[in-house]
């Protein structure tokens, strides 16, 4: 896994996109526009730049280029595609930075129905008010908070919001303002991430599951063409068939097993990434040899699943004890997955 961190900026031409980019390098890495699109329409300029707290792990910064209010489909499209192509943990988006500027009259309709789309797939959004040295800035922080509580669900609230001057501005009529906000988006960007990893690490389960779910599908089809192959009136086939059976199991229940590991190492490992990026621990990383071991006890309780006590006089005999089987076999999944989301809520609280 590299180590990497990748987050998405989002939002209108204009609304200070790159000069935040800028701000959170702490040096220039993005060219800074002037209300034009930077970013050609339909790409992501990527700029990377080291971790403000660990020079060891990069930051990846994926900005879109500028929504405009005649172009949502086509400009969803392409960030949905980014989201859902970003499913894994070496290419998980751990942020979205969504971008409104305090230079604006107002927040517009079609940018909350934008950030609704975003919310409905799990994500926590972070609202960045730009240009927060505007004149009108303490009026409108109050309207632009309202106005984002009144557009979304209720049950879609999961965002936060920071004012951030980028940039530092000395006019004539006023004191100097120095930038601000940058502490505070790095604090929330590590709350976003750990909360996207929870999402993304429960996809990966998701997946799992439903793989393994398929496997004992396949096993129940192998096992019942062993099965019509097999002359219930002789003893050594009868044996041969349960040890085929039982064998079966056995290397299906230790492939969910070596799979899992797979997923929740890697999961592990993505954590303590996190961790070094913002150099400030959000809590224990899920700790794999602690679910890996219960796993291993649970895998223990599979063997033997054709032991010597069982009888097969007939295929009825034989499809009633392979149903058996697969129901162990899917107690299996379902109980590994219950260990490892308990422990992931318990760590990430």
């Amino acid at each position: 896994m590299n180590n990497q961190v990748n987050v998405m900026v989002l939002g209108q031409s204009g609304v200070g996109k790159s000069s935040l980019i800028n701000y959170l390098a702490d040096k220039e890495v993005c060219e800074v526009g002037t209300g034009s699109p930077v970013t050609q329409r339909g790409k992501f300029q990527k700029v990377t730049f080291p971790s403000p707290n660990n020079s060891d792990v990069s930051i990846n910064v994926y900005d879109s280029w500028g929504l405009e209010s005649n172009k949502t489909d086509d400009w969803k499209k392409v960030i949905d595609e980014k989201l859902l192509s970003t499913l894994s943990f070496d290419k998980m988006i751990s942020g979205i930075v969504y971008c409104m500027s305090y230079q604006s009259d107002r927040i517009q309709d079609f940018e909350l129905d934008y950030l609704k789309d975003l919310l409905s797939y799990g994500y926590e959004v972070i609202v960045v008010l730009t240009q927060a040295d505007n004149s009108g800035y303490e009026t409108k922080k109050t309207v632009y908070r309202e106005r984002l509580e009144k557009g979304l669900p209720e049950e879609q609230r999961k965002y936060v919001v920071v004012d951030v001057c980028a940039e530092a501005h000395a006019k004539p009529w006023q004191a100097p303002i120095e930038p601000f906000g940058r502490d505070k988006l790095l604090d929330e960007l590590q709350n976003s991430t750990f909360y996207n990893f929870n999402k993304v690490f429960h996809s990966q389960l998701k997946k799992w599951r439903s793989s393994a779910q398929e496997k004992i599908q396949k096993f129940e089809t192998e096992c019942i063409e062993s099965a019509k192959r097999t002359n219930f009136e002789d003893k050594m086939e009868i044996s041969g068939l349960k040890d085929l059976v039982s064998n079966r199991a056995k290397a299906l229940a230790k492939s969910f097993t070596d799979e899992v590991k797979a997923v929740v190492t890697d999961a592990s490992e993505y954590y303590e990434l996190i961790e070094d990026a913002f150099a400030k621990p959000k809590n224990n990383a899920p700790a794999p040899d602690t679910i890996l071991s219960k796993i291993g006890q649970i895998f223990d309780k599979i063997a033997n699943l054709f032991g010597g006590g069982v009888t097969l006089k007939n295929i009825e005999e034989f499809n009633r004890h392979l149903e058996e089987t697969s129901n162990r076999l899917d107690d299996l999944i379902s109980t590994m997955f219950e260990e490892i989301d308990d422990n992931l809520h318990e760590r990430l609280g």
